[in-house]
């Protein structure tokens, strides 16, 4: 690879920069801040993108966009790189191209990447650090590998050649050895109480047997007990069938005796419902009787009403006539007193005449006012006759009242009455049909079945008491059948562990003993390899 071109835009301190590379060494000189970084980081991001450093490191600041473009000899054709980047809400690399003996690929950052790593042989998972390493060594970075033990300088060598790898699975796999002792510990603790629980598990098999067999006797014994009691109910069923016309008789006296009762109440509630209405009736009499005696008004209400509105509107018109005639008043006797206007500021030359005005107004005001004193008097006259028109209106309506409840008591009293009256026959028909029911239930003989139900009851109380037991069986095989279930499956899990501890254990010994000096023996091998291919690189380039 021989570089000829470097241009530079808007990277770091380069505005706009194109550098060429003579044949032969080149020597970058100058003073700190000066680029020559800059000129290997844009060379290195030419051919890698944004790896090893970040597009706010390469960016000029306060510019949108930046653009580096490498021209180097490959093989003896002519390549030309170039990468741009732009700011947004960050800065990103933007589509670049490559361009090979004259032919131009537009590729993606990602795609741009590879294709360089192509030309240059290196493997595709091998990393961009590689050529930092191995074609220049930024600052300070070779003095950090010169003075490094050769611990950290193998872990460079590692990481720049992507075989770290091998150490980090030595280190994982120690890891999972240690994971496996602590599982095998925690397995061990789990699986400990395995014989208590066969153990167990074979008491519960013979409690479930057991358990079995009692309840298959006692639902036999139910079975028998429950044929015993059908045949005593059908014999009850018999007997009962004797007595149900007596028990219809019963059933009939019950339900008349309910409704005369029923009838009896009716009565009573009437009764006093017509003695309550014969008293409201007379307290409406006397009521009316003491509303006819008041007098009607001389003229109507709505006439005195209207003449009052308007006696007093115009005792409202002199007294405010009153007021301006006597502020008129005030006002002339002011500029009587002062001896001149006050609002123009002339002089009275005539006061006389301001005299005999201001005494025209006092006239007419005593005059306004004796008017609204006479009316006044008439308003409260007539106030007093509106009182008393109304008083005769309320009583009169009060009185067409009292009169319509009079009629309605009247007709309610009357209904009463003769709903009474209908009660009383009703009554006296359900007594006779209740003596009558009572002789025919009395003639009738009652059967006995008390020894009938005493069998019933005992039998009954034999079912009950079987299927209790059957029931108390039942829960007990179900409680004994899911703990036996449990205890099968908690014995098959610690089986199942115990031949997990015995694989983690023999995991454990296999890794130890064999997978980690295999990763040691591999990475050895790899290290040879590549010093080997390094050995003849440097001596192919420099013989």
């Amino acid at each position: 690879m021989l570089i000829r071109k470097l241009v530079m835009k808007n990277i770091r301190s380069y505005v706009d920069q194109a550098v060429e590379f003579p044949e032969g060494s080149l020597l970058l000189a100058g003073d700190v801040g000066a680029g020559k970084s800059t000129m290997l980081l844009a060379l290195e991001f030419a051919l890698f993108g944004l790896r090893n450093v970040s597009g706010s490191e390469l960016l000029r600041h306060g510019t949108k966009s930046g653009s580096v473009e490498l021209l180097f000899e490959l093989d003896q054709k002519s390549v030309r790189v170039r990468r741009t980047l732009k700011r947004s809400k960050s800065i990103v690399q933007d589509a670049g191209s490559l361009e090979i003996g004259g032919s131009t690929e537009e590729l993606m950052p990602t795609e741009l990447t590879a294709r360089v790593k192509e030309l240059f042989g290196y493997p595709k998972e091998s990393k961009e650090s590689i050529f930092r390493y191995t074609v220049y060594a930024p600052q300070e970075e070779m003095k950090h590998i010169l003075h490094a033990t050769a611990e950290e300088r193998l872990k460079i060598l590692r990481r720049i050649f992507g075989i770290e790898k091998y150490g980090v699975m030595a280190e994982n796999t120690k890891i999972i050895g240690r994971e496996c002792r602590s599982l095998v510990r925690e397995y061990a603790a789990r699986i400990a109480d395995l014989p208590v629980r066969e153990a167990e598990l074979r008491e519960k098999q013979q409690v479930l047997e057991s358990t079995r067999k009692e309840k298959e006797k006692v639902a036999k014994q139910l079975e028998e007990t429950s044929r015993l009691l059908g045949a005593c109910r059908t014999a009850l069923e018999e007997a009962e069938q004797k007595e149900s016309e007596a028990m219809v008789l019963r059933q009939h006296r019950a339900a008349w005796e309910a409704e005369e009762a029923v009838k009896r109440r009716n009565l009573e509630t009437v009764e006093m419902r017509v003695a309550s209405l014969r008293e409201r009736l007379d307290a409406y009499t006397r009521e009316e009787q003491q509303l006819g005696a008041a007098q009607p008004p001389a003229r109507q209400l709505q006439d005195i009403r209207q003449e009052l509105s308007q006696l007093d509107a115009q005792r409202t018109a002199l007294v405010s006539t009153a007021a301006l005639l006597e502020n008129d008043r005030g006002k002339l006797s002011g500029i009587l007193e002062k001896g001149r206007c006050e609002v123009c500021g002339q002089p009275v030359h005539d006061r006389e005449s301001f005299r005999s005005g201001v005494e025209k107004k006092s006239a007419e005001h005593a005059a306004a006012l004796a008017d609204a004193i006479a009316l006044k008097e008439k308003i409260d006259k007539l106030v007093k006759e509106q009182d008393a028109a109304v008083a005769y209106t309320s009583i009169a309506e009060r009185k067409r009242g009292v009169q319509r409840q009079i009629v309605d008591a009247s007709a309610d009293m009357n209904r009463l009455v003769e709903e009474k009256r209908a009660l009383e026959q009703s009554l006296a028909t359900l007594r006779s049909q209740n003596a009558e029911l009572s002789a025919r239930l009395a003639a009738h003989a009652e059967s006995s079945m008390s020894q009938l139900k005493q069998q019933r009851d005992q039998l009954l109380a034999e079912q009950l008491t079987q299927e209790r037991h059957l029931a108390r069986l039942e829960q007990q095989l179900a409680d004994v059948s899911q703990r036996t279930s449990v205890l099968e499956n908690e014995v098959r899990e610690k089986k199942r562990i115990g031949e997990r501890v015995a694989y983690l254990g023999a995991l454990d010994q296999w890794l130890d003993g064999v997978f980690v000096s295999l990763l040691g023996t591999i990475e050895k091998q790899v290290m040879i390899i590549i010093q080997k291919e390094f050995d003849d690189y440097f001596r192919s380039w420099f013989s």
